[in-house]
């Protein structure tokens, strides 16, 4: 289990989520250009809709 938490970078990912998605919410676009380059396993529903509320 912790080898696959290691290799697979679950605490990255995890990590790089929430940081988008509070720079989403804080609609700064200054900060939100700093997470450009994240890297995140899935783009899944809950991102896609912190973009949809932070550009609508």
């Amino acid at each position: 289990m912790v080898c696959n938490y290691k290799e697979n970078h679950v605490q990255m990912f995890s990590y790089n989520k929430s940081k988008y998605i509070a720079e989403l919410q804080s609609a700064d676009l200054i900060l939100l250009y700093k997470c450009k380059n994240k890297r995140f396993n899935i783009f899944g529903e809950e991102l896609a809709k912190e973009v949809v509320n932070c550009f609508s």
